[in-house]
């Protein structure tokens, strides 16, 4: 298996994502923008209409999909699906928006049919990831296999594969699973696993610069940086690691530094970092409080 994937990256690196799009014609332009609620009044119409207006959800399935609006995503393809439910392509916009919702268990279910009926890297791919956020760890390394082999260019197959070598301690492979997936798109989710799997290493310098990467990615908006400061704290940077944190964000990194002083054996500053944290907290921390209970047990 590590030879195969081990090929695999080498012919994957410098492959670019290619998308597709559903051209509409001016019957599909004219329901464009008809709200799901009154197509559903319509308990009536004609086959005719269906047909017509089937092309018009499907885009705008599709364009909700792209733009995030997920709920939006999955009223549309489920009706389009209602009226077309042998297009595969519907079933697969309507399975993407219910994973992206983080309705995991139906998507798994939706792309378990697709792999099936309609055997493409695409719908391996959303099988493999499905399987993956319900914890099916060797199932989903198989369907992630067939999506690479399938297809180098998905880089959300790399980026599950990588996640999948971190559980197993397979390092070297995660690695090189990460960076192809940010050779295929540089995104934030891959940035951040691969500063995460160079962390479980102590390797903290190269934690901190896929870090910053993901940061940059994001612009800083909304970029979960608990793990980020952890590493510049780790690194000896704990007054930059501090800087601009509210005293919940430092409470929560106190306590995620007394976690990893446990987990290494220095019971000293663990309680150190522990008692910081629950003097730091405005609120009562539950974790850091658990947390010191369970060191104070540990032999000095």
């Amino acid at each position: 298996m590590k030879l195969i994937i081990n090929t695999l990256i080498t012919l994957a690196v410098g492959f670019t994502m290619t998308g597709c799009a559903t051209t509409l014609g001016k019957h599909g332009d004219k329901y464009s923008n008809v709200s799901v609620s009154k197509l559903l009044q319509q308990k009536e119409m004609p086959e005719e209409n269906k047909a017509i207006m089937v092309p018009a959800l499907k885009q705008r399935a599709e364009n909700d999909l792209q733009s995030g609006d997920f709920k939006s995503a999955i009223e549309h393809a489920n009706l389009a699906a209602k009226w077309s439910p042998e297009d595969t392509n519907i079933k697969y916009l309507l399975a993407e928006a219910l994973f992206k919702s983080g309705n995991t268990r139906k998507s798994q279910i939706l792309f378990s049919e697709l792999v099936e009926t309609d055997p493409k890297a695409e719908n391996f791919q959303g099988y493999g990831l499905s399987l993956l956020s319900n914890n099916k760890y060797p199932e989903s390394h198989n369907w992630l296999n067939k999506a690479v082999i399938e297809n180098g260019e998905l880089w959300r197959s790399w980026n599950g594969l990588g996640m999948i070598y971190d559980k197993s301690k397979d390092w070297k492979n995660a690695e090189q699973a990460y960076k192809v997936a940010i050779a295929q798109e540089k995104n934030t989710s891959s940035y951040h696993n691969l500063a995460m799997s160079y962390m479980n290493q102590d390797r903290l310098e190269e934690a901190l610069i896929s870090f910053e990467n993901a940061k940059a990615l994001s612009d800083g908006n909304s970029y979960p940086d608990l793990q980020y400061r952890t590493a510049l704290a780790l690194s000896g940077e704990i007054d930059n690691a501090l800087n601009g944190t509210t005293d919940a964000q430092a409470s929560d990194l106190y306590n995620q530094l007394g976690v990893r002083a446990m987990r290494n054996g220095e019971r000293g500053n663990a309680i150190k970092f522990l008692k910081l944290a629950i003097a730091k907290s405005p609120t009562f921390h539950a974790n850091a409080e658990k947390n010191l209970a369970l060191v104070a047990t540990q032999s000095p």
